[in-house]
């Protein structure tokens, strides 16, 4: 009988140790979630951009497929998806020709290259018109005046050659 009575006074502790664990765990969880819900909430300007970005690039090939059924809702995310963006122009000054082509592809800006005598290196951006920080449309053309090696002779220096590049 002392066997029996030896047993039953730490039976219910234990009992008791493992409900405040497994309450402790409980507690441990749903403070990490409402925490990250949270910080999602105090953070709102980084997660919007880059939906953004990526709606409007996904939207055209997820609008293709299914246009019988989301009809209703596929104008109104189209027409704000189709509307031209605002813009900066980078500054690109001073940048190779194909890094900023690569940037401006990346905006979404459709440009032209136009070559003039600078003393930069050869091939390398002496300016953009319109200028680095002005807001264009994602419709408009940026120019990128490209530097290109001093003629020997006696050429005009303001003579241009244009030339057609990407446009998307």
């Amino acid at each position: 009988m002392e066997e029996q009575g030896g047993r039953r006074w730490w039976l219910p502790i234990l009992w008791g140790v493992l409900a405040l664990l497994l309450v402790a765990l409980l507690g441990g969880a749903l403070w990490l979630v409402l925490s990250s819900r949270e910080n999602d909430r105090d953070d709102p300007g980084s997660t919007p951009s880059l939906p953004s970005a990526s709606a409007t690039s996904a939207a055209p090939t997820s609008a293709s497929p299914t246009s019988a059924a989301p009809t209703s809702e596929t104008p109104s995310s189209s027409a704000t998806s189709t509307a031209p963006e605002e813009v900066p122009v980078p500054p690109l000054t001073g940048l190779p020709q194909a890094t900023a082509e690569g940037l401006l592809d990346r905006l979404g800006l459709a440009h032209r290259v136009v070559y003039r005598p600078s003393e930069l290196p050869p091939g390398t951006v002496v300016g953009t018109e319109p200028e680095a920080g002005t807001s264009v449309s994602t419709d408009d053309e940026v120019l990128l005046v490209i530097s290109q090696a001093r003629p020997s002779t006696g050429a005009s220096p303001t003579t241009a050659r244009p030339t057609v590049t990407n446009t998307p």
